[in-house]
């Protein structure tokens, strides 16, 4: 007796894998799959959120958070996410996502669009903080006060942070992060 394999099976299951990795939400940035290699030096981040009700000082490193600085960031040159929880990349919790352009060598960053996914060749940033009410804030290219410097040592980033005037995804409340540090080793 022949077993009998139906082509639509695998059919359904590649197109479920695929709908399932397609499905990410909004502008936000989307973290790669991370992986910390052996022998990496785990991250630290700290910051402070200001206004709108989301009042709080945040300090992430070792236990369940995630700290990570990734090359494989899509258009970007570096994807940064400090985040409370460290299943599913840190999305499923509170979390800050920095993209960054020509980050190599560290330096002083401006502020860029964030929904503009691409990089010129200047030094440049974006925002993104991620509520546990599930509100989005993001910076706009004009906000005040928005910089970022980074000093790199072979793969190691440190760096300060701030960024007043991030503005509600599809609302009109605003907060300012600041008193921003971290760092992590560039995977």
């Amino acid at each position: 007796m022949r077993a009998y394999t139906s082509p639509v099976i695998p059919l359904v299951f590649v197109s479920v894998l695929w709908l399932t990795a397609c499905s990410g939400g909004g502008g936000s940035p989307t973290a790669p799959d991370m992986q910390m290699p052996p022998g990496t030096m785990p991250g630290s981040a700290s910051f402070e959120i200001v206004g709108s009700g989301q009042d709080q000082v945040v300090s992430y490193g070792g236990g369940g958070n995630l700290v990570f600085c990734s090359r494989d960031a899509g258009w970007a040159s570096l994807f940064i996410r400090f985040a409370e929880q460290n299943v599913g990349n840190g999305g499923a919790g509170p979390h800050l996502d920095i993209d960054l352009c020509a980050h190599a060598g560290g330096g002083t960053f401006s502020p860029k669009d964030p929904r503009d996914p691409s990089c010129g060749g200047a030094k440049t940033w974006d925002i993104w903080w991620h509520g546990a009410d599930g509100s989005v804030f993001t910076n706009q290219a004009s906000s005040p006060g928005c910089t970022l410097q980074i000093s790199q040592s072979a793969l190691r980033l440190s760096g300060s942070f701030q960024c007043r005037s991030l503005l509600e995804d599809g609302g009109s409340r605003t907060i300012d992060v600041v008193n921003g540090s971290f760092d992590c080793t560039e995977t």
